[in-house]
């Protein structure tokens, strides 16, 4: 698009409110369940989320319908295979809006089954378990997808070492590779807890090695993925002792943030993708709530500037604690992505369920504005229950629109500026030359927009935002004169110049 007498402005004055730094969370809710816990959660769609974890003795699911900001749960469903052993679903991803993968552990080998939509109704396929590495043991503790046909799920072996395993889709359903035993860091150990997938062909994990989180990538695609060593995550205002990641979310390609724990304290980290592999920074402490303690469990990233992490601290401060009827409190934390890094909210306390004491262990997001999360109800020592809540996690407003150009041909306004990472749209508004309102304003998905009809002589500006689930950012204005052309007329001998944006001779005379 070529633009005549274009001018770029700087943003119009008056910087957007500060966002939010912390979700608003509703109250935790037991699904309709028997006995059991839920530790991990995906929605495929809008209106379904799908939780898994275990009954009093096999995995278990249960899934939710989605209305706008609330959910309503059906029975916690016991799991069918794998007769004669004790197992639970430790995670859940899906690919597509009719298939999702859980993965988990029984008493010696790795599990997994999946889940198809038909008719509105889901359906899971048996138990089945997966062949151990070397040590005849084997967990998976979780599994992200990063295309419709490729699942990649990690987890430990009976040494407490990395494994992953690749689950693909082809016309005669899902296929799981071998497990791959990783390298593991200097500690000799490493399982790793979680796994987020930024881009279709990179994947990132972290885990633990008894006193350190650790970190590991792959590469790939298809059914071939190679994964790289792990490599210890440097303690920085951790404590030393016992600790590790047990959550990462990637809001870019770019970019991953992990959340943990150390001795009392919940931790973050973030990492970065360059050319040469992924740097993570030193773990941080996220200021702990009045109890003094915390471990943060999960961590979703609902748009590319806010990533929201769950988990739960024990009333004295211990989250290790193996004292009975110890009351444990779900809480939440909130992290806000700029180019000048991530900043996390202090830890908030959920109010807990009629059992008083919560914690929760999974999290998905229907949308840049609302997640799901889920754990388990019932103080240490006594019956458990599923939990759920949803939140509500806070929405930042996009940066202004940069490079704004606007120019005119003829009698139409055209404007274009660059794009605006995480908006969804931009309202374009065509305003006068001092910058009020003409009521003329469209809303648009291209970073482009255009208005016709205007005057020859018109001085006009247009206004443009960025927009994202409600939120608008600061106005970028350019301001628009009409270009004035002029024109030699002719009659006998005579002669005239007009002047114009449309210039024209008179009657009688020739251009």
């Amino acid at each position: 698009m070529v633009l005549m007498g274009g001018a770029a402005l700087a943003p119009a004055a008056g910087a957007a409110a500060p966002p939010a730094t912390a979700a608003t969370i509703a109250d935790l809710s037991d699904p309709a369940m028997t006995t059991g816990t839920l530790s991990g959660v995906a929605c495929p769609s809008a209106t379904a989320c799908l939780a898994v974890g275990s009954g009093p003795s096999q995995g278990a699911d249960a899934v939710a319908s989605v209305t706008g900001s609330s959910a309503t749960w059906g029975a916690l469903t016991p799991s069918s295979g794998d007769t004669g052993n004790f197992y639970a679903w430790n995670a859940i991803a899906c690919p597509s809006a009719t298939a999702c993968l859980a993965v988990g552990a029984d008493n010696l080998n790795a599990v997994v089954t999946i889940a198809t939509l038909s008719a509105g109704t889901w359906s899971w396929t048996p138990t089945t378990e997966l062949p151990n590495d070397a040590t005849g043991a084997g967990s998976l503790d979780a599994i992200a997808c990063p295309s419709t046909t490729t699942c990649l799920a990690v987890g430990s072996d009976g040494e407490g070492v990395g494994i992953a395993t690749v689950a693909t889709a082809t016309a005669s359903g899902w296929t799981w590779s071998p497990e791959t035993t990783l390298l593991a860091d200097a500690s000799g150990q490493g399982g790793l807890n979680a796994i987020a997938c930024p881009s279709a062909t990179t994947c990132v994990a972290v885990g633990s090695d008894g006193s350190l989180g650790v970190a590991a990538s792959a590469t790939g695609t298809g059914a071939t993925w190679t994964w790289g060593s792990e490599s210890a995550v440097e303690l920085g205002a951790a404590s030393p002792g016992l600790g590790g990641l047990n959550g990462v979310a990637c809001p870019s390609a770019t970019t991953c943030v992990a959340v943990g724990w150390d001795n009392t304290d919940a931790v973050v980290t973030s990492g970065t993708r360059a050319a040469s592999g992924w740097t993570w920074l030193p773990e941080q402490i996220v200021t702990p709530d009045a109890s003094g303690g915390g471990e943060l469990s999960a961590v979703a990233c609902p748009s590319s500037a806010v990533c929201v992490a769950v988990g739960s601290t024990i009333a004295n401060g211990d989250v290790v604690s193996t004292s009975t009827n110890g009351v444990y409190t779900a809480e939440v934390a909130t992290a806000t992505l700029s180019t000048a890094g991530v900043t996390w909210s202090p830890v908030s306390d959920v109010a807990p369920d009629p059992t008083g004491s919560d914690a929760l262990a999974g999290i998905s997001c229907l949308s840049a504005a609302t997640c799901v999360a889920v754990g388990a109800g019932g103080a240490y020592g006594q019956e458990l229950f599923g939990a759920t809540t949803m939140i509500s996690a806070p929405v930042l407003a996009p940066p202004t629109p940069a490079g704004l150009r606007a120019g005119r041909v003829g009698p139409v306004l055209l404007a274009h500026w660059s794009p605006v990472a995480g908006a969804t749209s931009y309202r374009c508004a065509l305003t006068g030359a001092s910058g009020a309102p003409s009521g003329r304003s469209e809303v648009v998905g291209a970073p482009a927009c255009r208005f016709a009809g205007l005057g020859i002589d018109q001085v006009a500006g247009v206004a443009v935002e960025a927009l994202t689930s409600g939120e608008a950012s600061s106005a970028a204005v350019a301001v628009v004169h009409g270009h004035r052309h002029t024109l030699r007329c002719a009659r006998g001998k005579l002669t005239r110049r007009v002047t114009g944006l449309f210039p024209s001779c008179p009657p009688g005379w020739r251009p």
